[in-house]
């Protein structure tokens, strides 16, 4: 740090020795290890070092010491420190008031003498010993050699200059340098390497790409931010790797990397992207700060001053790039959600439980006042905050209970946290295409389903607009692509007899070779494609006309992938080799591939005995799962009342509403309900429609012994004690609590026995308003018939 003319010499050597880092390592016999840092800056001013993440990791501090505890030290940080609280012995008393957390003295010799004496009390805590042989320090470059000798003297510790790693992770004062991260990158080289020797396909090297290549700076990444142009090299290292040759020569890339990134069902390969990988570690790290309960995030939220709205009012931790971190924090936000208990922890306007965001965004004038929980405002009914709400019936129907407050995170069915949800929100910016899910089916050839992949790449479904593309952007360098990027070429199909000009739709429709493949291949074709004369149409067509769960389906789609893959072999080997490919020889070559797929697969739906017929012409026999038949009837309980519910949505998610009834042993119905939920999906209606009628049943006194539901995944997280979703746990926790207190048991039947219930449900949803039945007489139409048929015990068809 830079001082005036007028600094005395001691102000400079506390300014240099502020800059120290000091890294004290454990005896190689012993299991954990406790880093110290000393951070540089002074009167109050913040200058972490480089951001490292990692459990118990102190990583920020205000110009004072720096810690990293592993799980062994816990306990005797809890016992010393109380979470982060400075300790007597290493500040002086005028200094403490300086503090926010962590350490902060003003470094001189008593200070020093104060870090080895935390050191040797943890020695004799702990019992582990201190090998100051391994121990070293680092300065800032403008440190005198006077100063350095002084602190090697005081410490016993060696003076480390530039870089230095801590459990692989490269730190330094100061911003990182691409240099800090070279053997990161020699591995991956060293990976690229010892694999071009070996004769690999662009889909083996994908594999490789997305299983080893893209793994190895994730540990990195973890704990500290990888520099963008590190990334940069590391992504056009993989990149020349997928599309050079064996011999190192360089080829052109046809696809650009970042499309090769996007998600399967975007049209990409779903090969990770560091960056978004990077970011979504930090989410991670972000979304422990918020929610976490360790030390380390206790100090955390204290030293940037995490709010409740989820707002960092200090800086973000040095080392740690502002993109990295505002994505990280804007991901947060955008996909975390109070679930309303107590409502003691959920900050009533910043913070989203209420709507599709905070309510601060929706307010007629801004708010002033203190801070406000849900609990709070809803108590008390002439709080300032009411008048500034849109709408006095916005808080009408919320109902507190006796649960605690639970952020969830919306990216997952339950709630939980995970880096892959995280990866997932930061990856997808593109349009969903279902179909290109079938193209990587397991079963599937992987380098039949690569080539098919690049001829469809950048092709947008809807055939008005692939024809204004025309071969423009494909992947495929047949002749007439290679023309249009002004390379003179003279063009003949290898494929036909008589010389003619090669392109996309002569080479895969038009050819001798092709159109032959084409008329013998067209009797086992699910669709008709003989009107489509674009190749990019017509397998768009059949990949999304092809369903790979039936067996027509399934072989329609691999056996045209088959037979575009060995138009091209033949097409490669006629031109750079001159050996022609029999026709006989690529129809047995699909024969065979498809016949060795089928012996894996089972399919549960059959087809026509036509199909069949035309399928077996060919050599190709599916195993299909034969169908049975179980007679399923209802059966009343043996003593006490039985309460039947179901839930059903039009659309999931759409409109949605449940029903129930209770019966008693005689079949006699006792009670039933036909409610109305709005939108949403079937499971939140059927865990609404388990609470109302767990609701219902304690007002009007009616004690149940047995509660059933068609609904496996419901009477599985009652009995296993776990909410099935996040955007259901506000009814769940009701019904859990209410079937602890009543001693019930949940049981699952099939829906053929839950019929009365089913009824009930689609009433509710028809009628979009809640009813009410106390007898058999007055129950809806549609209902009775299912009531007559259990009182009846007349058995339903099951299949299955």
């Amino acid at each position: 740090m830079a001082t005036s003319g007028k600094s005395t010499t001691m102000t400079a050597a506390i300014l240099v020795l502020a800059a120290l880092v000091a890294v004290a390592h454990l005896r190689p016999a012993e299991a954990s290890t406790l880093t110290v840092f000393t951070g540089p800056g002074c009167s109050g001013k913040t200058k972490d070092v480089n951001y490292v993440c990692g459990c118990y990791d102190i990583s920020g501090y205000q110009g004072g010491y720096h810690f990293v505890f592993t799980e062994g030290q816990k306990a005797y940080l809890h016992r010393s420190y109380n979470c982060g609280d400075a300790h007597p012995r290493l500040l002086h008393k005028e200094n403490r008031d300086c503090y926010s957390t962590g350490f902060k003295s003003v470094m001189m010799k008593s200070n020093i003498l104060n870090l080895l004496s935390f050191l040797r009390s943890y020695e004799l805590s702990s019992g582990q010993k201190i090998n100051a042989l391994k121990s070293s320090f680092i300065l800032s470059p403008k440190a005198p050699a006077s100063l350095v000798k002084r602190i090697s003297l005081l410490t016993g510790f060696q003076q480390q200059k530039g870089m230095m790693r801590y459990l692989g992770v490269p730190i330094r004062f100061g911003r990182a340098r691409v240099a800090d991260y070279k053997s990161l990158i020699d591995k991956i080289n060293a990976k690229i390497v010892s694999w071009k020797s070996k004769f690999l396909s662009q889909a083996g090297r994908v594999t490789l790409i997305n299983s080893v290549l893209s793994s190895i700076p994730i540990y990195t990444a973890a704990a500290t931010s990888i520099p963008k142009s590190v990334i940069k090299y590391i992504e056009k290292a993989c990149a020349r790797f997928l599309w050079n040759g064996t011999d190192g020569g360089r080829r052109r890339h046809w696809i650009p990397w970042d499309a090769i990134q996007r998600p399967i069902l975007e049209g990409g390969l779903h090969i990770k992207s560091l960056w978004h990988i990077q970011i979504a570690l930090v989410t991670k790290e972000l979304w422990n700060i918020y929610n976490g309960s360790t030390l380390w995030a206790t100090y955390a939220r204290t030293r940037f001053k995490f709010d409740r709205g989820m707002h960092c009012s200090r800086s973000i931790p040095h080392g740690m790039p502002k993109a990295v971190f505002a994505a990280a924090q804007e991901a947060v936000r955008n996909n975390s959600r109070w679930i309303i208990g107590d409502g003691r922890s959920v900050d009533f306007l910043n913070n989203i439980w209420i709507g599709q965001g905070p309510l601060s965004d929706i307010l007629s004038s801004p708010y002033t006042g203190p801070p406000i929980t849900v609990r709070e405002a809803i108590q008390n009914a002439n709080h300032p905050v009411h008048l500034l709400l849109p709408s006095a019936n916005l808080l009408r129907d919320i109902s507190l209970s006796n649960h605690d407050d639970c952020c969830v995170w919306t990216a997952t069915p339950s709630g939980s946290f995970s880096t892959s949800s995280a990866y997932n929100i930061l990856s997808q910016h593109g349009v969903i295409r279902k179909p290109f899910a079938r193209l990587w089916h397991h079963s599937f050839y992987r380098r039949a389903a690569f080539f098919c992949w690049k001829l469809l790449h950048r092709a947008i479904p809807v055939d008005s607009r692939i024809s204004e593309l025309g071969l423009l952007h494909r992947a495929i360098p047949v002749d007439s692509r290679i023309s249009e990027l002004d390379v003179p070429l003279v063009s003949r199909c290898s494929c036909c007899i008589s010389p003619t000009s090669e392109d996309l739709n002569h080479l895969f429709l038009t050819s001798d070779l092709a159109s032959s493949l084409w008329t013998w291949i067209a009797p086992i074709l699910e669709v008709n494609v003989s009107d489509l004369d674009n190749i990019t149409t017509r397998f768009w067509y059949i990949l999304r006309k092809c369903n790979t769960s039936n067996p027509s389906g399934f072989i329609s789609l691999y056996s045209v992938m088959l037979l575009i893959w060995e138009v091209w072999r033949a097409r490669c080997l006629m031109r750079f080799e001159g050996k022609r490919t029999s026709f006989c020889r690529i129809t047995h070559s699909i024969r065979f591939m498809v016949s060795s797929s089928l012996k894996i697969q089972t399919f549960k739906s059959g087809i026509s005995d036509q199909h069949l017929k035309n399928l077996h012409d060919f050599g190709y026999f599916p195993s299909i799962k034969e169908i049975t038949v179980h007679l399923v009837r209802w059966s009343p309980p043996v003593s006490g009342l039985v309460l039947h519910v179901n839930g059903a949505s039009k659309g999931n998610p759409g409109p949605c509403g449940g029903g129930g009834c209770i019966r008693d042993s005689s079949g006699k119905l006792i009670f039933a309900f036909a409610h109305f939920y709005g939108v949403g999906g079937s499971l939140m209606a059927e865990v609404r429609a388990m609470c109302d009628g767990l609701r219902l049943a304690s007002d009007y006194g009616f004690p149940l012994k047995t509660i059933c539901s068609d609904s496996m995944i419901l009477v599985n997280s009652f009995n296993s004690n776990k909410s099935p979703s996040w955007d259901c746990l506000r009814w769940w926790r009701a019904a859990q609590s209410l079937i602890d207190i009543s001693y019930t048991q949940v049981v699952h039947i099939f829906g053929q026995a839950n019929q009365v219930a089913d009824a009930l449900a689609n009433v509710g949803c028809k009628n979009t308003s809640n009813q009410l039945f106390f007898s058999s007489s007055s129950l809806p139409r549609e209902c009775k018939g299912p009531l007559t048929m259990d009182r009846s015990r007349i058995p339903s068809l099951r299949l299955g």
